[in-house]
């Protein structure tokens, strides 16, 4: 089972928030920025430029002066529940879903081996996060 939290602060992690009871779902990219302790998330559009909507640290999802949506904005507020859930370990409803877009989360490669599609990580980065239990065999 995947640790959403790690996966999304692992360092270039796409993920899909899915609302199972309307159907909605959105897609993001959390990219560490070169501040380590701070990420950009992006929502992933479908059609049209990706669109910038804020920034992530260990504990807080916020909106910046470069940010295109709101508070308001149902894309940026699903993101923020989530993140919410995922840092004081709330349990997510049965009806939400979160799923990788089958690229490593650490480095965005796509995943092509089973197990690493499982895990969500290849196996080198899965090494070098000190994810042991998934560690290359020497």
């Amino acid at each position: 089972m995947i640790n959403w939290y790690k996966f999304f602060m692992a360092g270039n992690a796409t993920i899909t928030i899915k609302n199972t009871k309307t159907g909605r779902h959105f897609t993001y990219n959390v990219k560490q920025s070169r501040w380590k302790d701070t990420w950009w998330v992006v929502l992933k559009q479908h059609q049209g430029p990706d669109l910038y909507i804020g920034s992530l640290t260990s504990k807080r999802f916020n909106i910046t002066p470069k940010s295109v949506l709101g508070k308001n904005d149902v894309r940026w507020r699903g993101f923020n529940w989530v993140w919410w859930h995922l840092v004081y370990k709330r349990p997510l409803p049965e009806y939400v879903e979160i799923r990788h877009c089958n690229t490593c989360g650490r480095c965005g490669r796509e995943l092509t081996r089973p197990d690493s599609i499982d895990r969500g990580y290849g196996p080198m980065c899965a090494e070098l996060l000190g994810l042991s239990e998934f560690a290359i065999p020497h």
